[in-house]
């Protein structure tokens, strides 16, 4: 089993047990956590297709170390088909870095993230939450449940290949981007990230609060979009509670 109370090596005997469950439609399973135990994680964990990780609210800790997402959900990056039913549940991540990736999905249908993702108060955090990433292959039907305080960019829609994410579900999620700390360029959730693509069509942000993003608490870069926007956004702690940016006429349609 694996050490707990924040050993280093707690991330390759979760892998371990992950990989023990299969990743197929017949196998797969779910690995649950001792409820209260504290774990650490100096390495990335992968949690592949018809997979689960249940932390029952006990928290982990990312080391500053890690980088390339401590949490990857779904397919292997540069994979060409898409994943489905990857979970991790009732979590409480701590970035103890300014520069974690906190969770990456690739490549996703039908993933589901329930939890909390905690940064470093400050200026020079540039932590991200999530990253919903379709990579070569698409990402959708995804529901996301998370609640993200001191992280620089809480929630991420945008790909690092040639296709596009749509249709995600964000459940009472929170972003809490820090700008009362000094960080005047924090997102909320950052649709597109400026790659030109169509990211998020379709997209529902239902319930949840966004508050202190320095850039803005919506963030729909130009061809990003339609999203369906219905959170509540602390009065005047945003720069901008939504921002709509695009240069032709009707970006954002």
């Amino acid at each position: 089993g694996c050490a707990g109370e924040a050993a280093a090596v707690d991330h390759l005997c979760v892998q371990a047990a992950l990989d023990s469950l299969g990743s197929t439609l017949e196998t797969g399973g779910i690995v649950v956590m001792e409820a209260g135990i504290k774990t650490r994680f100096s390495g990335q964990v992968h949690v592949k297709a018809n997979q689960t990780i249940d932390f029952k609210n006990s928290m982990c800790a990312i080391s500053s170390s890690v980088t390339s997402a401590a949490l990857l959900v779904g397919g292997s990056v540069g994979a060409s088909a898409l994943t489905y039913s990857s979970k991790v549940l009732i979590f409480f991540l701590v970035c103890e870095g300014d520069s974690n990736i906190a969770i990456r999905l690739y490549g996703t249908c039908n993933a589901k993230l329930v939890g909390q993702i905690e940064g470093n108060a400050g200026a020079s955090n540039r932590s991200l939450g999530v990253w919903i990433d379709a990579g070569n292959v698409s990402s959708f039907f995804n529901w996301i449940e998370v609640r993200s305080s001191h992280i620089y960019e809480s929630f991420r829609i945008a790909s690092s290949g040639t296709n596009f994410a749509t249709n995600q579900l964000f459940v009472n999620c929170t972003a809490f981007g820090d700008k009362l700390y000094g960080n005047t360029t924090s997102i909320g959730f950052n649709f597109g990230a400026d790659n030109g693509r169509p990211e998020g069509q379709g997209s529902v942000i239902s319930g949840g609060n966004v508050e202190q993003c320095g850039t803005a608490g919506v963030y729909i870069s130009e061809f990003a979009g339609p999203v369906n926007v219905q959170c509540r956004f602390e009065g005047g702690t945003n720069t901008k509670d939504i921002w709509f940016k695009g240069s032709s006429p009707t970006p954002n349609t």
